[in-house]
């Protein structure tokens, strides 16, 4: 039935009706396809589960570009259903190094760009002039300790940073090396003059440098600072163990040295030792309490028992040098050799780090170890700059900084370099050359 007039005629009202049931139809499978996370892919005319990009960033004012398209969001940024491919990343900052990386968004899945601290451009600031060598920041960054040569001779030398105050600590012979000790306790520094074993030991508080002494008269095998309420140098000879307060500049003897090695870690003397032609025995000794903590055994004889010496011991772990540019990672359940010469541990998370020339290892306590990183160059030594265990990697000739969760890489510095040290906390590098001793703010 018509009206007279009405416009809306059954063909119309017909034609609204199947149009609405077909919008229903064609549109609520789209919505619930875009809530779910599918988008439309107009390029490849096909329809995509999308993906989604967090990135946190500092400095929080830096610029995000995505294939070189700048992102109106300011960081952190979380971005939702993106189609999933590569995309190139660019964070930028105004006196600041780029930070960029090619990164894969996968479908249903989030990808994290995450502990990025921008590196700034700034120019090294000579502190000493003089072909410095090796250099130790002291644990609590207001001391640098270093070897300065001239034609005849090595000198050790304290520098105060906030002061810019140096002193000299002891002299040495040209081609003699210095190695320098930090209490972790303490604000005091033992400055060793030898190759493997030491005929000069000087010992200074960096905070009140009146108090220094020497020690001297017999060989030095091994030292560490026993971390107690005071201030105690642990020292052995080839027949002796003795302790060192460099406060009351006395040395008192503890035992007779009939060990391969000893340590002392948390209160607890380590003492390696031989138990038959192969194999050696690791002991813990705490309060007279002795136990067997483990067995290391040699099978190849060009392995010698007398190479072998601790290197560290910590979180119920050891480990050994065997003498052929090994490290044995030893913990009760397990044992790992690693063809690496250097290790350090870092402050942040424990994470450690083990190094020969061209690789780079890392351990967790309680997994595996596994091959980090790569390098056809001369790795000489690896050093956290930030919390976020940001490394520096030093090489004959620059400094290399990885970001090993993004595992992304930016040239800091290029110059040839002997040695550096750095103070996250202030974010403040120091590397020595053979013309000088320099600082960086990074």
């Amino acid at each position: 039935m018509e009206y007279p007039g009405a416009h809306l005629i059954k063909p119309i009202r017909r034609l609204i009706l199947v149009t609405f049931i077909v919008a229903f139809f064609l549109i609520t499978p789209l919505m619930l396809l875009y809530t779910t996370g599918y988008r439309y892919d107009w390029k490849a005319g096909i329809i995509r589960e999308t993906g989604g990009l967090s990135i946190d960033a500092t400095p929080v004012d830096a610029d995000v570009y995505l294939n070189d398209l700048p992102l109106d969001s300011s960081l952190p940024i979380r971005l939702k259903n993106i189609t999933p491919k590569k995309y190139h990343i660019k964070i930028s900052a105004r006196g600041y190094f780029d930070w960029e990386k090619e990164i894969i968004v996968e479908r249903k899945q989030t990808t994290y760009i995450k502990d990025i601290q921008l590196l700034k451009k700034n120019e090294p600031v000579k502190i000493q002039t003089g072909s410095i060598g090796n250099i130790s920041l002291s644990p609590n960054g207001r001391s640098l300790a270093f070897s300065i040569s001239d034609k005849k001779n090595t000198q050790a030398m304290l520098y105060e940073i906030r002061s810019g105050k140096t002193i000299l600590l002891g002299s040495t012979a040209k081609d003699t090396p210095v190695s320098f000790f930090w209490s972790n306790k303490h604000p005091f520094l033992a400055a060793a003059f030898g190759q493997n074993t030491f005929q000069q030991i000087v010992t200074v508080n960096s905070e009140n440098t009146t108090e220094i002494s020497a020690i001297t008269g017999h060989t030095i095998t091994r030292l560490l600072w026993r971390e107690t309420s005071e201030p105690v140098l642990y020292l052995s000879t080839s027949s002796s163990l003795s302790s060192f307060y460099p406060r009351l500049r006395e040395e008192r003897p503890i035992i007779k040295n009939n060990f391969r090695d000893w340590y002392i870690a948390n209160g607890t003397l380590w003492t390696l030792s031989k138990a038959t032609s192969t194999n050696l025995e690791i002991i813990s000794d705490e309060l007279g309490f002795h136990g067997l903590f483990a067995t290391v055994s040699s099978t190849d004889n060009s392995y010698k028992i007398s190479d072998y010496f601790f290197k560290d011991i910590r979180a119920n772990h050891a480990v050994l040098e065997n003498g052929r540019g090994e490290m044995i990672i030893i913990r009760p359940d397990k044992q790992f050799t690693l063809n690496v010469t250097s290790l350090l541990v870092s402050p942040y998370n424990s994470w450690w780090l083990l190094w020969n020339d061209v690789e780079l290892w890392s351990y967790i306590e309680g997994e595996n170890p596994f091959l980090f990183h790569r390098s056809g160059n001369s790795l000489k030594k690896v050093i956290p700059l930030d919390k976020f265990n940001t490394l520096a990697l030093l090489f004959e000739n620059e400094i290399k900084v990885l970001y090993p969760y993004a595992y992304t890489q930016i040239t800091l510095l290029q110059k040839d370099l002997n040695d550096i040290a750095a103070n996250p906390e202030i974010r403040q590098l120091y590397f020595s050359t053979n013309d000088g001793l320099y600082s960086l703010a990074y």
